[in-house]
């Protein structure tokens, strides 16, 4: 249930976010990318708001359940995507961990990079874990 809400929050906060607005202030904190130690973005690129979509996605990787152990799973997604994908940064504009916290990736106003032709109208939020055969908690 906890993590519906704070889905339900990234939801209403990105369909009502512009440049000046924070998201919605009863929504859970949302942990930096200093917490969890992401490098710099090769580029960046700014998403027009409010986005059309939120596009939800599983990282295909092991769950965690800490925040260290979620960090340092989210290190290593950046790693693989900006050097095996070439992509300009991790591709998630927030990832959910299964300790329930929420991590920035790419953030609000920036153009993530987790659905080929619906980047730019969209905003991505990750569950940390491979859900293809049990579901998320």
């Amino acid at each position: 249930m906890r993590t519906f809400f704070a889905v339900l929050c990234f939801c209403v906060g990105v369909i009502y976010a512009d440049p000046v607005d924070s998201p919605v202030s009863d929504c859970p904190k949302i942990l930096s990318r200093n917490r969890w130690g992401a490098k710099a973005a090769k580029q960046s690129e700014a998403i027009v708001i409010p986005v059309e979509y939120v596009i939800i996605h599983h990282t295909v990787t092991p769950t965690c359940t800490d925040e260290d152990e979620c960090s340092q799973r989210l290190v290593s997604i950046q790693n693989y995507q900006q050097n095996q994908k070439n992509f300009p940064d991790i591709g998630y504009n927030f990832l959910i961990g299964g300790d329930g916290k929420i991590y920035e990736g790419v953030g609000w106003h920036t153009l993530g990079h987790h659905t080929l032709e619906w980047n730019k109208k969209s905003v991505g939020i990750g569950y940390i874990g491979n859900f293809t055969t049990e579901a998320p908690s």
